[in-house]
């Protein structure tokens, strides 16, 4: 009996996947609430606060109190991150496993490319659900590479559920706790206003990464002590110097505007009296 009951629930998760609607991969209703454990920030809640609709039929989705819009969503399923800055074609909800596209072009031969690397029926907080992987990175606009990309995974009816860092840093944000139109899914917490200090050594990813042209580069301090933060190019060239001055101990950031120079990856280096470090990071036009 046991066995048939699973089997049932599992033939109602496939033909949940067959029906499921594209645009439930991005639910986009004002008001929506999504809180996530993000490695380098904590706790962090985005609420969408407004959206617009354009001529095309396309709609702007505004998040927190953000004065651009954060994405657009048009009538092919296509979602655009940052549309009224780097417009990057960030989703394709309608897309199938394999299947590829250009998020932005770096050159004639390279691309910031995606691919969906899997679509599987789940449950996501006591909810059937489907789920897709999409794998990012920088490769030939004619090949799949897999390397130090990411891979970030959406689900119907949550959107974004967990960013994955597949240069062996593992997950880097989480999905706690969503509202979605007003039905409260997982565990919603109440966030600090105030930033804790973490007081360790520590060099954390650029947010946002890719940029284009502002990133902002974090790092803590267990110690007071002289401080160098350094830009090398992929090839070991020295940038661009972005600290060199005694700091205490404490968190820090820094910004780094790549503005005048070319795209592709970089190389930012800590170093202090007792502690060293380095990251990638990537430059988008």
């Amino acid at each position: 009996m046991k066995k048939i009951i699973a089997i049932i629930i599992f033939a109602n998760i496939i033909v949940f996947a067959q029906k499921s609607n594209p645009y439930s991969f991005f639910p986009s209703a004002v008001g929506n609430i999504w809180e996530y454990y993000d490695v380098l920030f904590g706790l962090t809640k985005y609420k969408i606060v407004k959206d617009s609709i354009l001529r095309d039929g396309s709609k702007f989705i505004y998040f927190n109190s953000e004065s651009r819009a954060s994405y657009r969503i048009d009538t092919a399923y296509n979602v655009y991150k940052d549309p009224q800055g780097s417009n990057w074609l960030y989703y394709k909800l309608n897309a199938d496993s394999g299947d590829t596209w250009i998020v932005d072009s770096i050159d004639a031969v390279y691309g910031w490319k995606a691919i969906v690397k899997r679509k599987f029926p789940s449950v996501v907080f006591g909810k059937p659900a489907i789920i897709m992987q999409i794998y990012y990175n920088d490769m030939p606009y004619d090949t799949v590479i897999y390397l130090e990309g990411w891979s970030e995974y959406i689900a119907t009816g949550f959107g974004e559920i967990e960013y994955y860092d597949e240069s062996g840093m593992g997950p880097q944000k989480i999905l706690l706790g969503c509202i979605i139109e007003g039905d409260t899914l997982g565990t919603l917490t109440s966030i600090p206003n105030k930033k804790q200090n973490l007081f360790t050594y520590q060099l954390y990813q650029n947010y946002p990464n890719p940029f284009n042209p502002i990133t902002t580069i974090k790092y803590s301090l267990s110690m007071s002590g002289n401080v160098k933060i350094i830009v090398y190019s992929i090839l070991g060239k020295k940038v661009k110097v972005l600290v060199d001055k005694y700091q205490s101990s404490g968190e820090h950031e820094v910004e780094f505007n790549a503005e005048n120079l070319p795209s592709g990856v970089y190389i930012y280096s800590i170093i202090s009296n007792h502690f060293s470090s380095h990251r990638k990071m990537i430059y988008l036009k």
